[in-house]
């Protein structure tokens, strides 16, 4: 006998669960705690980055660029001319 209880069957439809593009309770949550910390801490956190280390500093800077700046996708080199 092949127990498949639980488990995705091929050909049968997704059910229960959230649905495509519902955002996820906890994250939500999570993200906005974490915002209104850094919003109410602001001047604290800039002074404690002043603070430290040059090398850290950079650290930091680059860290948070990833958030701010799209990463840029890398391109195939092509031979054709411009037009």
């Amino acid at each position: 006998m092949n127990e498949t209880k639980g488990q995705f069957q091929k050909g049968k439809t997704k059910t229960g669960g959230r649905t495509k593009g519902t955002p996820n309770k906890v994250n939500g949550l999570l993200k906005e705690k974490l915002s209104n910390y850094i919003e109410e801490n602001f001047e604290t956190i800039l002074e404690d980055v002043q603070a430290s280390r040059r090398s850290d500093r950079i650290k930091f800077y680059l860290k948070i660029m990833e958030y701010v700046l799209p990463k840029a996708k890398p391109t195939e080199p092509t031979t054709e001319a411009p037009l």
